[in-house]
């Protein structure tokens, strides 16, 4: 209902209070007017037309013409007994409805005064009835003849300068000077008339706007007498609306110069903005879904009438109660391109959607798709390449470690002659280490493509670590290097693979002490806390820079490439030992200086930790 007064009190006001719609259905009415008309309560009225209270003849002209006057109509009681009936409406504007509401009053009382008095009453009505700043008054040539002092307070000028001047006067200043015409045929018809504004300069030189309402005066015999009215300052509404309508025209400049398409609607479906970047999206000619005027229903509807999408083609059954759980569709345009739109509910209700172009995401999207798989495949034939070389490689490298191990621990027989036995150590070291090579990289094939098998135990790390340090002892007797044990008694057990954590070791410990020269040292500890298990391995070795550091992370890469280098490596040490703490769901950091040494930290979560 557009009209709910809300208020409890208006029940106990003695005189009758009533409201209308512009189709005259009864919106409320008070106890006292509900008692008027002869029925207890006021919800036997509420919802039924006027006519239930007012008979037809008097309503034939519209409940319009009832409004801005007081008139005396025949009244009709519950019973059906009609009493002569004062009625005074006016006009309400309700957003974009007209609402009528007034007072009814009994006046069967009333005596009926001299004809001298009554049009003087009835001028008194007319004029209080207006919420006006000051009355002005015309005679049959529509010439002014009374204007009330209250024109000195607003405009600063007296009524003189109103007086004895035609209201055809003000036709230059009027503020929309096309509209005279209509103005005219009112007056020369003698109908009542509202909104007429002019612009006049106030006595201190600021210049007003002025809004008129007039009604047609006639006497007794029904002559017409001229026009009384009311005239009222409305220029800070004026600078108002001007003020909206400026930044209204910003508010569009804004969102035309935006890439993204927008597209306002209020609480209601109704569309309230729409940029340059929305009509192009959508290929639309102007004069199409202007703002103000076209809904919700008919944007969806030309999303299904451009085709090429599913959810374009569905958009019609969508309810606008339903608007806001959109969140966000992509609308494929009949060219190919992609529309990502998306909704967004306003504060106080209304939606916003924004319209994107994605054809180049989606593009894309495809494109690495594609790579993804390329890739996939790759990686693939890779493992099937190294799972069929290691194959081919390992059959004859058995051969020749085993072969070897017979012929140096000469158990068929002497070598002869004795030189023979370097060669045949030397065949055997070589098998073992290019063995070994096809071990890592093997391993270094699956930890890509995470595929790195565990058998996870309860391990013993100070175990792995002891057997580690006595593994590269003699390597680091020969280099003068002193390996360190730090670590302390009583540790928890660790949840691992347990030859994947003595590879662990040993790759972390051989680096160290190859890379350390004559003199330095390499030191072996743990710590168990909150953050989990750590194994740090520190080193007083040549270091690398920040640039190495990022370099040995990388499968095959070698930091040391000096001529120097003691030692030859595949540059797989690192990057295995990384992928293999990642495979226990731990993580591996180095610190590292050149010239002053290394630090690497392996840390295995907590929850792989142990206590016995």
């Amino acid at each position: 209902m557009a009209f709910i007064p809300g208020t409890a009190f208006l029940d106990a006001v003695a005189d009758g209070l009533i409201a209308i719609d512009g189709k005259g259905i009864v919106l409320w009415l008070n106890a006292a007017a509900a008692s008027l008309f002869g029925y207890t309560a006021a919800v036997e009225v509420i919802g039924n037309d006027i006519g239930m209270l007012i008979p037809e003849h008097y309503r034939a002209a519209g409940v319009e013409c009832l409004a801005g006057a007081v008139w005396r109509v025949e009244g009709r009681r519950r019973d059906g007994v009609g009493f002569p009936l004062e009625i005074a409406l006016s006009e309400l504007w309700d957003e974009d409805r007209m609402t009528y509401v007034g007072a009814v009053r009994d006046i069967t009382d009333r005596k009926v005064v001299e004809d001298s008095l009554v049009e003087s009453e009835q001028r008194f009505r007319d004029l209080a009835e207006s919420a006006s700043d000051w009355f002005w008054e015309t005679d049959h040539t529509l010439h002014f003849i009374y204007v009330s002092a209250r024109i000195r307070a607003v405009l600063g000028l007296g009524p003189e300068a109103f007086l004895g001047r035609a209201f055809e006067d003000l036709r230059p200043s009027m503020r929309d000077s096309g509209s005279w015409n209509d103005q005219r045929r009112l007056m020369e018809a003698h109908e009542p008339f509202r909104g007429f504004v002019f612009i006049q300069r106030s006595g201190d030189g600021e210049h007003k706007y002025i809004e008129m309402t007039g009604r047609p005066v006639v006497d007794g015999a029904g002559s017409f007498k001229g026009y009384r009215g009311t005239a009222s300052d409305i220029t800070a509404q004026v600078r108002q609306e001007e003020g909206m309508v400026a930044q209204s025209s910003l508010r569009q400049a804004i969102i035309d110069n935006m890439g993204q398409g927008v597209v306002v609607f209020d609480a209601r479906g109704k569309l309230l903005a729409l940029n340059l970047a929305a009509r192009h999206f959508l290929d639309l000619p102007e004069g199409t879904l202007e703002p103000g005027s076209a809904s919700f229903e008919s944007f969806l509807l030309c999303l299904a009438l451009q085709g090429g999408s599913a959810v374009g083609g569905a958009a019609p059954m969508v309810d606008w109660a339903d608007a806001p759980a959109i969140g966000a569709f992509e609308h494929v345009r009949p060219g190919g391109s992609v529309l990502e739109v998306r909704a967004t509910s306003l504060p106080g209700g209304g939606l916003i959607l924004t319209l994107t172009d994605i054809t180049e995401r989606k593009q894309t999207e495809v494109t690495l798709r594609e790579a993804k798989e390329e890739a996939e495949r790759g990686h693939r034939a890779k493992a099937s390449f190294l799972a069929n070389i290691s194959h081919e490689l390992r059959t004859p490298l058995n051969a020749i470690v085993g072969f070897s191990e017979i012929m140096r621990e000469e158990m068929i027989g002497p070598i002869q002659p004795p030189i023979y036995r370097s060669y045949v150590e030397d065949i055997n070291d070589a098998g073992l280490h290019l063995l070994d090579l096809i071990n890592d990289i093997l391993d270094m094939s699956k930890a890509e493509a995470g595929m790195t098998d565990l058998s996870c135990t309860v391990v013993d790390v100070a175990a792995v670590l002891a057997a580690a340090m006595r593994m590269m002892a003699h390597r680091a007797e020969l280099g003068f290097v002193r390996i360190v044990d730090d670590i302390p008694p009583g540790l928890p057990r660790l949840h691992a693979d347990e030859r994947r954590l003595r590879q662990i070791a040993l790759n972390i410990l051989s680096n160290a002490v190859k890379f350390t020269e004559e003199g330095g040292m390499v030191s072996v500890s743990v710590r168990v806390d909150e953050a989990g298990f750590a194994i740090v391995v520190a080193d007083t070795g040549i270091g690398m820079s920040d640039d190495d550091l990022v370099l040995v992370a990388e499968p095959f890469a070698q930091a040391d490439s000096r001529l120097s280098r003691r030692h030859d490596g595949t540059g797989l040490g690192l990057p295995l030992t990384k992928a293999l703490v990642e495979a226990h769901d731990g993580r591996m950091e180095i610190e590292s200086r050149p010239g002053v040494g290394t630090t690497v930290v392996i840390m295995f979560p907590p929850d792989r930790v142990v206590w016995t």
